[in-house]
């Protein structure tokens, strides 16, 4: 009976640590948001045919959910340059697959701006310009029509 004693009291202190020191670490990785957008469009386009390609925006993305936005300074149309010309040259723009975007239109539009949400870590989007009429055909007079496109990239 001694021997099995001295046997359970060795056992049981062998499993028993002389010292117990314990270290507890957290690991922890912070990853900043990336959101880019980059683009094959030219600072000036000019267009030349009913359908006109402007180029691609591309989006690269390690968030959720982005939003891009596509907005008319002038409404959705070509103002002419000369103001005392009051004739505007109206125009679709295509974003991706979706097509026939009137950005006058405001009350699918609101503010001149179309808006696509997406949540792809990678995406391109072809950019073009449609008229349904040449300048010709609308009567315009002779004189530069411009508008300008802000294409902005945000998270919601």
């Amino acid at each position: 009976m001694k021997k099995s004693l001295i046997v359970v009291l060795l056992i049981a202190l062998i499993g028993l640590p002389v010292f117990a020191d314990q270290a507890v670490v957290q690991l922890k990785v912070s990853v900043d948001t990336s959101l880019t957008l980059t683009s094959s469009i030219s600072s000036i386009a000019t267009l030349t045919t009913l359908d006109n390609s402007i180029g691609n925006v591309t989006i690269a993305s390690n968030v959720s959910a982005w939003v891009l936005t596509v907005k008319s300074v002038n409404g959705g149309y070509l103002k002419a340059a000369d103001t005392a010309n009051t004739t505007h040259y109206p125009y679709k723009i295509t974003v991706g697959t979706a097509s026939g975007i009137d950005l006058s239109n405001t009350t699918s539009n609101p503010l001149n701006t179309y808006t696509l949400s997406g949540s792809a870590s990678s995406a391109t989007y072809a950019i073009s310009v449609q008229f349904a009429s040449t300048p010709t055909a609308l009567g315009l007079p002779a004189g530069s029509y411009t508008d300008q496109l802000y294409i902005t990239l945000t998270t919601p």
